[in-house]
């Protein structure tokens, strides 16, 4: 018997439904909610704020246009998913937290959002290819396998 290992990264197309489909699946399951859009008031404290650079965040960028923008918010922790003007998608993370505090809080739903992005994509498109998904399993590091096979008629 023979294995194939196949690593794939995909060129993304997508539009912007399946990035925030994306985002709110890995935000609900860090236990995140979708954040509704305030003006800010007079009377409201400035929140810290910072700024994050996330690795493999190219994955994403094309499926975001400029104007859009999707907020997630947990016990006073607000992330905010969007891309900046030249094109690259930007994270950016306010709190009443430190700012260590908050770039781990950032970083972590980022990598959680990047990695259900490209699940959902790559199980799309292997759907489309013809292949099954005969198992999956977390890794404890956090990875996931795909276990596929590709029935042939």
């Amino acid at each position: 018997m023979s294995a194939v290992v196949v690593v794939l990264a995909p060129i993304v197309v997508a539009s912007w439904p399946v990035l925030a489909s994306a985002v709110v699946a890995a935000a609900a399951a860090a236990g995140f909610r979708v954040a509704k859009r305030e003006a800010p008031r007079a009377t409201q404290v400035a929140k810290r704020s910072i700024e994050l650079s996330i690795k493999n965040a190219e994955v994403v960028e094309d499926s975001l246009s400029p104007d859009q923008e999707l907020a997630v918010e947990r016990d006073g922790v607000r992330v905010i998913f969007s891309r900046d003007a030249r094109g690259r998608f930007r994270t950016c993370v306010e709190g009443d937290f430190s700012d260590e505090r908050l770039r781990a809080i950032g970083a972590d739903l980022s990598g959680r959002v990047i990695q259900q992005y490209v699940y959902r994509r790559l199980s799309r498109e292997l759907e489309q290819a013809g292949f099954t998904t005969v198992a999956e399993e977390r890794a404890p590091g956090g990875a996931l396998r795909l276990h596929v096979r590709r029935y042939q008629e």
